[in-house]
């Protein structure tokens, strides 16, 4: 998806960090801009989730957005740290971004049965 200023959305795996206390926690991007510039800048939102042993369900704890850069040789750093997000609004990307998905997979099949025709 294009951005309004040449950059594209991307769509990222979950990263998870097991702790020894029998949680997990896991960052999840839940938007991630990119922008071409002499290397690459991505802005990104992140949610963080626990799982805890006992629960086995991922509870938000919160969320945060961030821009970073990787230059040419393939280094990151961090530009800018940007607000903390709170769950309400983890959630509320999430469900955009898993409709997002949905309507994705509706315009494919559409698309296949336009082919078969």
């Amino acid at each position: 998806e294009q951005g309004n200023d040449g950059g594209s959305y991307l769509s990222y795996a979950s990263i998870v960090k097991q702790n020894p206390e029998s949680s997990s926690y896991t960052a999840v991007p839940l938007e991630v801009f990119k922008q071409v510039v002499a290397g690459m800048i991505y802005k990104m939102k992140i949610g963080i989730f626990e799982t805890t042993s006992e629960a086995k369900k991922k509870r938000c704890i919160g969320g945060l957005a961030v821009t970073v850069f990787r230059d040419l040789k393939g280094e990151f750093s961090v530009m800018k740290w940007g607000s903390e997000i709170s769950c309400e609004e983890v959630e509320t990307i999430m469900l955009k971004n898993s409709n997002k998905g949905e309507s994705e997979d509706e315009e494919s099949e559409d698309e296949e049965a336009e082919d078969n025709e």
